[in-house]
């Protein structure tokens, strides 16, 4: 399990997380309680980690919105905005350096 965990755990959760629940019906309020990994998935006990191993593959914009909780267009929002990003952090000033 992962780290950054709030509650600790071992191993991913086999029941529903009461924090991950917690954040969710938090945030369904406007209000920012819980678990800051939580997911809005029942079936990874509304655990970021458990979603992550039972899954990893790539999420599309409108799943990562669902399991947030938030807007289609902020996901979008943030994803152009890393693309612009990307570029600088991998510039070459000198091409002998490019493998």
């Amino acid at each position: 399990m992962d780290k950054r965990c709030p509650r600790k755990l071992k191993n991913y959760p086999d029941s529903p997380c009461s924090e991950g629940k917690k954040a969710m019906e938090s945030t369904r309020k406007g209000e920012n309680q819980g678990c800051p990994w939580f997911v809005a998935e029942a079936s990874s006990c509304y655990c970021f980690f458990k979603l992550m191993a039972d899954d990893g593959r790539a999420i599309p914009a409108h799943r990562i919105a669902h399991l947030l909780m938030i807007d289609d267009s902020e996901v979008k929002r943030v994803i152009q905005s890393f693309r612009r990003k990307v570029p600088n952090l991998f510039k070459v000033t000198d091409t002998n350096e490019i493998i």
